[in-house]
């Protein structure tokens, strides 16, 4: 899977924050920029990561207009990373009542109320973790945020990350937990503590910015600390919070200031000499730590997920026809047994009121053909019922090759059957029936026709 990561160098005038970067009153003043930058000369730079690859390719720099009217040429990935100016990204650490985040969402106006230089309204704060009474946050301007949101959305770029470039390069040389590293770009320093804060301040203001950083953030060590040979590898325990200067060529007397404030606010150090660039940086994309992701709430990620909508139509499509199909398979199932439960069902009733024609009135064909069974019974000898005469009926034509059935009637005591037949039978009949003192056959008719001898035959029992 590709990566993708955007760096912002520069945005609209409405979101470009003053000298010191800061939106909080007790770490400097906002002044508002008056150019009249547009989308047009919003400034970016774009690096693709493959999977096959460590390295990463700058792959355009530019407005950021022309990289999202182009951005097929480039986007080919289902995550990208945002980083913005380190100025437009305020945190702060705050103490909070509750560890629940939504209760610390209610506060923050009031939390923030002493710190922001206009209501809380204008502003959008990102939560970061809440431990041990404490959370961090990340402030931003909302009209910056939704600015990007919109162009985010319009484009469908699918970002899922965020944040301050403040994060982008520390993961490399910060090895434990509470070691913070301090760089400069262009004017500025940037100060990371690799988790989930950063800050900047320009230049002029780095004397004050960084005694009120070392204050608030860096343990002052024992005065049993202070003594220790700084030769010695335990000069500093190791709970202590250790500063990273990243020196290059370019601002090594900035980080001599830096250094000897360092020395003299009893703060650890180590000097990272002419080893940190940008491209050397950037070879170690994408860190693991990306800070306080700024796109929560109604910002959160999952809205800015590239569109599946051509393959989530296609499912749906299938899946339509596939309910469709079923439906009508069932449907046409339901609609044959249906045909032929009732074609059963008018055969037996058909067959019962051939069998008994004067019972035509009847509704319930089953219970009646019980009852008119049990009636045929009732009253009567076991050996003299219908259902027995029926039988011996039967037994004498089963032993008379090439007989077909053709009606039946019951009626007082009288079983009539019409036969088919190729021959005349009742002289055969009559031949098995002698000696027999039970029943008595008689012939009624016979007649011959094309289809063969039709023969009527009378069955009853012997008085």
């Amino acid at each position: 899977m590709n990566k993708l990561l955007i760096w912002f160098h520069a945005l609209p005038d409405d979101s470009l924050l003053g000298a010191g970067g800061s939106l909080l009153k007790a770490e400097g003043s906002l002044k508002e920029a008056n150019s009249s930058n547009s989308v047009q000369n919003t400034v970016i730079s774009v690096y693709q990561q493959n999977d096959t690859e460590k390295l990463i390719s700058l792959v355009f720099k530019g407005s950021f207009k022309d990289f999202l009217d182009n951005k097929s040429d480039y986007v080919s990935t289902e995550r990208i990373i945002a980083w913005l100016p380190a100025k437009t990204v305020l945190y702060h650490q705050l103490t909070v009542p509750s560890r629940s985040r939504s209760r610390v969402r209610q506060a923050l106006p009031f939390l923030l109320e002493d710190y922001l230089l206009e209501d809380s309204e204008q502003y959008f704060i990102a939560l970061g973790s809440i431990k041990n009474g404490q959370c961090n946050v990340a402030i931003i301007r909302r009209n910056l945020l939704i600015f990007l949101w919109q162009q985010f959305s319009r484009y469908r770029l699918p970002v899922s990350v965020l944040s301050s470039e403040a994060f982008m390069f520390s993961e490399q040389f910060i090895e434990q937990d509470g070691q913070w590293s301090i760089r400069s770009q262009a004017d500025e320093l940037i100060v990371c503590d690799n988790k989930e804060l950063a800050f900047n301040a320009d230049f002029n203001n780095a004397e004050i910015f960084l005694n009120s950083l070392f204050k608030k953030y860096f343990r002052e060590p024992q005065d049993s600390e202070l003594n220790v040979d700084p030769e010695a590898n335990s000069a500093y325990p190791q709970t202590a919070q250790k500063l990273l200067v990243l020196e290059t060529d370019n601002d090594k007397a900035v980080m001599e200031q830096v250094c000897a404030l360092a020395e003299q606010n009893h703060i650890p150090y180590e000097i990272k000499a002419a080893q940190f660039t940008t491209e050397r940086g950037l070879n170690y994309w994408p860190v693991k730590n990306t800070g306080i992701n700024l796109l929560q709430d109604e910002f959160q990620l999952n809205k800015l997920k590239q569109s599946k909508v051509p393959y989530l139509k296609v499912l749906l499509f299938l899946f339509v026809i596939g309910v469709f199909s079923q439906v009508l398979f069932m449907t046409y199932q339901w609609y044959y047994y249906e045909h032929e439960l009732t074609r059963l069902e008018q055969q037996v009733e058909d067959e019962f009121f051939s069998l008994f024609p004067d019972a035509k009135r009847l509704i319930d064909v089953r219970v009646q053909t019980l009852n008119r069974l049990n009636s045929l019974t009732s009253g009567q000898s076991q050996q003299r019922t219908f259902l027995n005469l029926l039988l011996q009926a039967g037994y004498l034509l089963k032993k008379l090759n090439g007989i077909e059935l053709v009606n039946l009637r019951y009626n007082d005591n009288q079983l009539t059957i019409e036969v088919r037949s190729r021959k005349f039978i009742f002289k055969r009949l009559k031949q098995q029936l002698s000696g027999s003192s039970q029943i008595r056959v008689t012939e009624l008719s016979s007649s011959k026709d094309e289809k063969g001898i039709h023969t009527v035959l009378n069955f009853q029992y012997i008085d």
